[in-house]
Order: C-alpha cells, then sequence, then structure tokens
C-alpha cells in the first residue's frame, strides 16, 4: 500500500484525484480554508514551513502530488511549494508537482514538453528548434520560477504542466460563471483570441495516477497533461451553453489583446510524452460536455 500526500485536495485537481484514487493507494490530502468534501487529511498552510514539515513527519508519504496553488499570491506558489518540495526531499518521498501552460508567453505554440521558459531546446525529433518564450504574467512567472526550485530540490520530481480545467461533477468556477451569467441575463464576454488546451479535470486525474504508476526514474521530467483541441475561451464558453440548453448568442465575443493588461494569446501544449508513455488520450470537450448529462 503505497500512502500519497495530495496538497490542495479541496481544489479541483485534488478532488478528482480523491475521487478516483486507485486500488493499492493511500490518499491524504491537505486543505487550507475550504474543507474537504471527498477524502481526508490535515489543515494545514503551505506557506508554513514547519507546519508542512510536521505533515510530511506525521503522514509519512511514499510520494506528494503538489497541486494547491492560488493565482494572485507569490507566497502561496513560490512559498508553498518551495516548502513541499524541500519537505519530501528531506523526506525521501518522490514529488509530482502541477505547473501551468501560462510558464510560457504565447507566440511559440505548440509548446513541446521539453521546452523550458525563455530558453531555446531541442525540438526532439521535429526539424529545427523550439522557441521557447518567456511567461506574459506574474502567475506564469511564479510557475516558471518554481519548476526550477522543485527540480533543484527533487531532482527526479515530475513537473506536470496542464491548461483550464472542467470540472462538469462540481462546477469549475469558470464554467459556473457562464452558466449562472447565461441564466440571470448578466454581461458575459469571453475572450476569441486567447487559445488553451481544455481538459476534463477527471480525464487529468486519471493520467496523473498513471503517472504515479510509473517507477520513480520513468516519472522524473516536464509531463504535458491537457486536452488536444486547440480552443478558445469564447468556443469553450459557446460549448458549455449549448451543454446547459442556454443560448450562446448571450455571450460577447471580446479581444483580450485589447485588455489593459493582456495574457499569453496561444499556449496550446503538446502532450506527445503523455500520449505515448502514459497512454493518455484525453476527450474532447464536445464528448465531455455531452457526457455530462446536462444537455437538454
Amino acid at each position: 500500500m503505497r500512502r500519497v500526500l495530495i496538497t490542495g485536495g479541496a481544489g479541483l485537481a485534488g478532488q478528482a484525484l480523491l475521487r478516483r484514487v486507485p486500488e493499492g493507494v493511500e490518499a491524504v490530502a491537505t486543505w487550507r480554508s475550504t474543507p474537504l468534501q471527498v477524502g481526508s487529511g490535515p489543515q494545514v498552510d503551505l506557506c508554513d514551513a514547519e507546519a508542512v514539515a510536521t505533515v510530511f513527519g506525521d503522514t509519512e508519504p511514499d510520494l506528494v502530488i503538489h497541486t494547491a496553488y492560488t493565482q494572485s499570491s507569490r507566497a502561496d506558489i513560490v512559498d508553498a511549494t518551495t516548502n513541499v518540495a524541500r519537505a519530501a526531499g528531506h523526506a525521501g518521498a518522490r514529488m509530482v508537482h502541477i505547473s501551468s501552460d501560462c510558464v510560457f508567453g504565447g507566440e511559440c505554440a505548440p509548446y513541446l514538453e521539453i521546452g523550458l521558459p525563455d530558453r531555446s531546446e531541442p525540438a526532439g525529433g521535429r526539424q529545427g528548434v523550439a522557441a521557447v518564450d518567456p511567461p506574459a504574467d506574474d502567475y506564469g512567472r511564479w510557475k516558471a520560477e518554481v519548476e526550477a526550485i522543485v527540480t533543484g530540490l527533487v531532482p527526479d520530481a515530475a513537473v506536470v504542466r496542464t491548461s483550464l480545467l472542467v470540472d462538469l461533477v462540481n462546477l469549475d468556477p469558470r464554467t459556473a460563471t457562464i452558466i449562472d451569467g447565461l441564466r440571470t441575463g448578466e454581461a458575459v464576454k469571453l475572450f476569441v483570441d486567447e487559445v488553451r488546451s481544455p481538459v476534463s479535470v477527471d480525464d487529468f486525474a486519471d493520467g496523473l495516477w498513471r503517472l504515479v504508476e510509473l517507477d520513480r526514474a520513468a516519472a522524473a521530467g516536464v509531463w504535458h497533461l491537457a486536452g488536444t483541441e486547440a480552443l478558445s475561451r469564447y468556443s469553450l464558453g459557446v460549448l458549455a451553453a449549448s451543454a446547459w440548453g442556454l443560448d450562446p448568442a448571450g455571450i460577447t465575443p471580446t479581444r483580450q489583446q485589447d485588455h489593459p493588461h493582456p495574457r499569453a494569446r496561444d499556449i496550446r501544449l503538446d502532450i506527445s510524452r503523455a500520449q505515448k508513455q502514459l497512454g493518455f488520450l484525453p476527450r474532447t470537450m464536445a464528448e465531455v460536455f455531452s457526457a455530462s448529462g446536462t444537455a437538454s
């Protein structure tokens, strides 16, 4: 029986992982302000290094999956992740760190799993060079920073980049805002020029558990667990509206490049390694919404 510690157990990824714990795994999850709906584990502020060390001492995990973060706080990304990685290193535990497509700047998509932010890397079987651009915002810069911190403290860690996570079991905030807005007649504005690789959070969780099944050496390095489609936020919103039987005409297309603080415009992820080595085959968003039982 392997013991897996999941940080951020009350978040989208954490709850999906806890809903799908495979046989032979004992999962313990941390949470900070929102109690766990599924699973159990200690309440802890991961920014508190001593508290994190105590959790590792109490749970003695074989592996930690670090999902916890908030987009608006450097401490919750950099300091918390540093504490978790340091504790994992001291404990000799394996580590799977969840990163983001936002580590890239949006001008060189699709991004390869071997690509590093603000560097040029060999394109691994493709002709030419994969020119990799720097993050476009603070969140991306913080996530890129902690990728390096994690691999420095746990050299054989698995760094897993993903994209927009769609949860139709407990609606993710993005989808909920769209549905609620259309139902109440509030303005719903979505970007047509921000392209991502959205993925069902359940497909993502299944991919993570497949990764955990690999031995330590085989699991090391960077993985992309994301969708295979290039979809704008507007296109994703239209799919959600249709699935709930709502009129997508209520969604106003807008351009994020006209926004005072534009984000990366195209950060599609190449998932070749995960497809080949994990058999990771995520569903399309149309399949996800169709299977959700929400469609009228």
